[in-house]
C-alpha cells in the first residue's frame, strides 16, 4: 500500500510537469502566433579564405569592399598588428597592411575602417585615432582620451565616416550622455553629437560592468540614418543624428523585458558576481543592416542557466545560446532564428548572395569560413 502510494505520488509529479512543460510551450507558441512571424533563416552556401600561419581564424573588424579589381575582404589581424586584404573570389590573401606599434604614432589596432586606399581609418587601444593609408603610413592622428570606451570598438561598424568626419561610440551611460563623438582629422576636433541621447532605460544607471552598457550600432548610407541598439532595451532607435528619432520595437520572444540587476551603477561597477549576473540575464547584442534588402539583423544572447553556470564547463558556463531577430525595411519583425550553439562567431558582413556569418572551425584554422544565410518564407 505504502509502495503503491509512492508510484502514485509519482507519477502525479511527472504529469504535472508535462502539463508545466506543455503550457510553456503553449504559451511560446502563443506568442510566436502572436507575432505571425512568417520568415526564418536558412543556409544557401559558404566561403572560405585561405589563412597562414601568422593569422588568426578570430578577429575583431572585418569589412568587404568594392574595389576596382573586384571584391576585397578587408581582416584584422591582431597576431601582428595589421589588416590582411583578401581577394573575395579566390579567397586567397593579395595584400597586408602592417602597423608599427612603438613611437608617437605608434598604432596597437582596436578597429578600423577603410574609406579607400589614401584614408583608412584606425582606432588604437592608447585612445587614439589615425588617419592611414593603404601602406600603413600615419598621416594625422588624433587623441580621444576617456570620451570613447575601448570595449566598445571591436567590430569596424561601429565606426563611420560621414560628412568628413569619423564618427566613434562611446558607452558611458551616466548624466544623460550622448554616445556618439565625431573626429575632425583637419581640425583634430572631438564633439560629442548631443542630438542623441541613450535610452531612458538607463537612467536609473544599475547595470552593473561593462558588458551591460556595450552600445551597438550601424549606419545606413542610403538612408543616412543609424539604427541603434542597447543591450537591456526591447527597442531598437533609427536616429539621423540630427533632431530625428523613430523606436521601433525589436524584442525577442523568448522574454517579456530585462530588468536591472542592481540598484546603481556603483553598486554593480563594485560588485564581485557582476560577471555571473551579466551571464544570468539575457542581453541585445550586435545589430545590422543589408544593404541589398534593408532587412535588419539584431543579435540577441539568451541567459545562461545556473545549473550551466555552476557546472564550470568551459563551454556551457560561459557561452549563451542565441538567435538573430529579423526585422524588414517596414521595421516589421518577420523571424526569430535560433543559431545553432557554439558554431558561429559574431562577425557578419553582406553582398547580394545573402548575410555572411562566420564560423567556429577549431580543427581547421588555416582558413576561415562562413555560412551564407537568407531569409526565407516559412513553408506552410
Amino acid at each position: 500500500m505504502k509502495l503503491n502510494l509512492i508510484i502514485c505520488c509519482f507519477l502525479f509529479f511527472l504529469l504535472g510537469c508535462t502539463s508545466n512543460n506543455e503550457k510553456k510551450d503553449t504559451l511560446r507558441n502563443a506568442t510566436i502566433k502572436k507575432e505571425n512571424l512568417t520568415h526564418t533563416l536558412k543556409v544557401v552556401g559558404s566561403k572560405s579564405f585561405e589563412l597562414d600561419s601568422m593569422t588568426s581564424p578570430r578577429t575583431a573588424c572585418i569589412q568587404l569592399v568594392e574595389a576596382e579589381k573586384g571584391k576585397r575582404l578587408y581582416y584584422q589581424n591582431t597576431n601582428d598588428n595589421s589588416i590582411r586584404v583578401f581577394d573575395f573570389e579566390t579567397g586567397k590573401q593579395v595584400e597586408k597592411i602592417s602597423y608599427d606599434r612603438e613611437g608617437e604614432n605608434g598604432v596597437v589596432l582596436e578597429a578600423f575602417h577603410y574609406h579607400n586606399d589614401d584614408s583608412i581609418f584606425v582606432y588604437s587601444r592608447n585612445k587614439k585615432a589615425f588617419l592611414t593609408d593603404k601602406e600603413g603610413k600615419v598621416k594625422v592622428s588624433v587623441k580621444i582620451g576617456g570620451k570613447v570606451y575601448l570595449d566598445i570598438l571591436t567590430s569596424n561598424n561601429q565606426m563611420v565616416w560621414n560628412e568628413n568626419k569619423l564618427f566613434l561610440i562611446g558607452t558611458n551611460f551616466m548624466n544623460n550622455y550622448s554616445p556618439f563623438i565625431s573626429v575632425s582629422f583637419d581640425t583634430q576636433n572631438i564633439d560629442s553629437v548631443a542630438t542623441f541621447k541613450v535610452s531612458e532605460d538607463y537612467k536609473n544607471g544599475g547595470w552593473g560592468m561593462s558588458p551591460f552598457g556595450m552600445f551597438r550600432s550601424c549606419y545606413n548610407y542610403s538612408t543616412q540614418n543609424w539604427i541603434v541598439s542597447f543591450p537591456m532595451d526591447n527597442f531598437l532607435y533609427i536616429t539621423d543624428l540630427k533632431g530625428n528619432t523613430k523606436k521601433v520595437s525589436a524584442a525577442s520572444n523568448e522574454f517579456d523585458s530585462i530588468i536591472p540587476p542592481y540598484q546603481t551603477a556603483n553598486e554593480g561597477y563594485q560588485a564581485e558576481d557582476a560577471t555571473e549576473k551579466y551571464f544570468l540575464s539575457p542581453s541585445y547584442q550586435q545589430v545590422y543592416q543589408n544593404p541589398y534588402t534593408n532587412y535588419i539583423f539584431r543579435y540577441v544572447n539568451y541567459a545562461i542557466s545556473k545549473e550551466d553556470i555552476a557546472s564550470q564547463d568551459p563551454i556551457r558556463s560561459v557561452t549563451s545560446e542565441g538567435a538573430y531577430i529579423v526585422l524588414d525595411a517596414n521595421y516589421n519583425k518577420v523571424a526569430e532564428y535560433r543559431m545553432p550553439y557554439n558554431q558561429y562567431l559574431g562577425r557578419v558582413f553582406f553582398t547580394s548572395e545573402g548575410v555572411y556569418v562566420a564560423k567556429v572551425d577549431t580543427e581547421n584554422e588555416d582558413k576561415l569560413t562562413f555560412d551564407i544565410f537568407n531569409v526565407v518564407e516559412i513553408e506552410k
